[in-house]
């Protein structure tokens, strides 16, 4: 009982660091007793997270074939909304769609999403899931795949706005931070799937096995957040429902202790930092 008043005391302070910088001071100037701190700050903050950013967290469909008589479902995956406009029925574009939301001069939103290279490298055919609606969109635009991260850039557009995530600052993530990642995990009908861990080392350098234009090691969050196939793509969130990351691999395999005993290895998510994203968007959304 006494970890979890610790825990939700570490929340707490997380979540109001967002405030101003007297209130901050004073929190850490003052003793606080244990005893007002329950676990429903933990669930107000976690809900609030969700409820703010699942929309935001797309499903992504690919499909095989030759043409598109003979598609079939290859996979699914998960990609994050970075951009919303709105298109005006005079073809004014409004930078923030939300705006608009109650405007009837809207003739259709405009959107972009960040998604895995992975996902959708090599297939006829793409397709974007909104799961709050329960519709998929046909129209989908590959913008750009890159060669190094495994990082691809979509656009499409949809009947009403949706909320863009907010991009954190990646370089800001410790050790021990929480997280939040949203995703698709095994289909589209799991969409808007959250689970909850912590950040285990904010700089891994891999190599992306899937890369076969670069053998150079990647940057990625290492965390042990519960991410599953379909999730990559998916985003991973800090204390304030800010994107720190995109889920793209986790490492499975069973190795043997110092005792012979064999055990399967858990806990080993990898995301790709926010500000590597952002750089990426920045160099190539033109």
């Amino acid at each position: 009982m006494r970890k979890l008043k610790i825990i939700s005391l570490i929340i707490l302070i997380i979540f109001l660091s967002a405030c101003s910088n007297v209130f901050v001071n004073e929190i850490h100037n003052r003793s606080i007793n244990y005893g007002e701190i329950t676990i429903n700050d933990l669930n107000t903050l976690t809900t609030t997270i969700v409820k703010k950013t699942r929309d935001s967290v797309i499903g992504v469909s690919t499909y095989t074939g030759t043409s598109p008589v003979n598609l079939r479902l290859s996979g699914t995956g998960s990609g994050v909304i970075y951009e919303c406009k709105a298109i005006l029925k005079n073809n004014q574009v409004i930078e923030d769609c939300m705006a608009t939301q109650d405007s009837d001069d809207v003739k259709t939103y405009q959107f972009k999403a960040v998604t895995n290279r992975h996902v959708i490298e090599g297939f006829y055919k793409v397709e974007v899931y909104i799961g709050q609606d329960d519709t998929f969109i046909k129209n989908v635009k590959v913008l750009y795949q890159d060669r190094k991260v495994d990082i691809a850039l979509l656009q499409f557009e949809y009947v009403r706005p949706i909320q863009p995530i907010e991009f954190a600052d990646s370089d800001l993530v410790e050790p021990g931070n929480i997280a939040i990642a949203i995703g698709n995990p095994y289909g589209h009908e799991f969409w808007g799937t959250a689970t909850f861990g912590i950040i285990s080392s904010p700089k891994r350098f891999l190599s992306d096995d899937e890369n076969k234009f670069d053998d150079s090691k990647n940057e990625y969050i290492q965390h042990d957040v519960a991410i599953n196939p379909g999730s990559s793509g998916g985003a991973l969130l800090n204390a304030e429902g800010k994107l720190i990351g995109i889920n793209t691999l986790k490492i499975i395999g069973e190795d043997k202790n110092e005792r012979g005993v064999v055990v399967p290895s858990d806990g080993m998510g990898f995301s790709i930092p926010s500000n590597v994203v952002k750089e990426i968007i920045k160099r190539h959304d033109k």
